[in-house]
């Protein structure tokens, strides 16, 4: 667990000023219930499932964010996504994503313009804007049913 928690902020030393990084507590949460996705030293990708039972937490039980966005799914927000500056636009971002979970919708919060962008590529559409940015959701596509 120390090696994931010093790997992740190696990562993020190297891709956010210091006030965007993951605080210690979310970290921790994220570490113990196994909801990050670890590039070796290049990259992560941290996601809560949003899921009233997941946390006993009242504040995350009572949060109206899956009710107002994706009703009655298999919801994940995606928390956090960094790869190091000297490995990013090789795909190792999108390696991330394909490795999430099945969900039935993805929510993210993009802060910047490029996030915004690497989110929309990846099939994310913009719902409303926040305090701090973006929000982004992807649904996931429906099964095709062979004849």
């Amino acid at each position: 667990m120390s090696q994931t928690v010093e790997r992740i902020r190696t990562i993020e030393a190297q891709c956010f000023p210091l006030d965007m990084r993951i605080r210690a507590e979310d970290l921790d949460f994220i570490i113990q219930h196994q909801c990050f996705v670890l590039h070796e030293t290049i990259g992560f990708l941290t996601y809560l499932p949003i899921d009233p039972s997941f946390s006993d937490d009242p504040d995350f039980k009572e949060s109206k964010m899956v009710d107002l966005y994706c009703p009655a799914s298999r919801t994940l927000f995606i928390f956090g996504i960094a790869v190091v500056p000297s490995s990013q636009r090789k795909s190792i971002a999108c390696e991330l994503l394909h490795a999430l979970p099945d969900a039935d919708c993805i929510l993210t919060e993009a802060v910047s313009p490029s996030g915004v962008a690497f989110f929309e590529r990846n099939g994310f559409h913009v719902m409303h804007s926040t305090a701090d940015g973006l929000l982004m959701r992807k649904l996931a596509m429906p099964a095709v049913k062979s004849a």
